[in-house]
């Protein structure tokens, strides 16, 4: 097989979201806005309905530096948590993690998280 056919075969596995045994691999994706009020993950991201919970999200800040936490007790604040700017990434690992994850805006403009999740086989 040539590199271009094997380039194909592993986005086309890669777009519907098959694993390295065949079988499907549960996935969920959305732009997640950061606003001046701490909030987190949805549910319909990290746990949607008829799949199981998901896993691992890779997340990208895109605009407005943020603020983040994910240890369930310390809630976010312009001056708490760890700065993320506009061009980092982040991802977290554990159900635990993503469920307890929030963030803040840090200035007047609202940042966007890109958010890829999987995992929940």
């Amino acid at each position: 097989m040539t590199v271009r056919a094997l380039l194909v075969v592993a986005m086309v596995s890669a777009a519907v979201g098959v694993g390295a045994q065949g079988a499907a691999v549960n996935r969920t994706s959305a732009q997640v806005a950061v606003t001046g009020t701490a909030g987190g993950l949805a549910a319909t991201l990290i746990a949607p309905t008829g799949q199981a919970k998901m896993t691992t999200c890779f997340l990208r800040l895109e605009t407005a530096e943020i603020r983040w936490t994910d240890d369930g007790t310390t809630v976010p604040t312009s001056t708490v948590g760890t700065l993320l700017e506009p061009g980092d990434s982040l991802v977290l690992n554990g159900y635990a993690n993503l469920s307890q994850f929030q963030a803040i805006r840090t200035t007047p403009t609202s940042g966007q998280l890109d958010a890829t999740c999987g995992g929940g086989q």
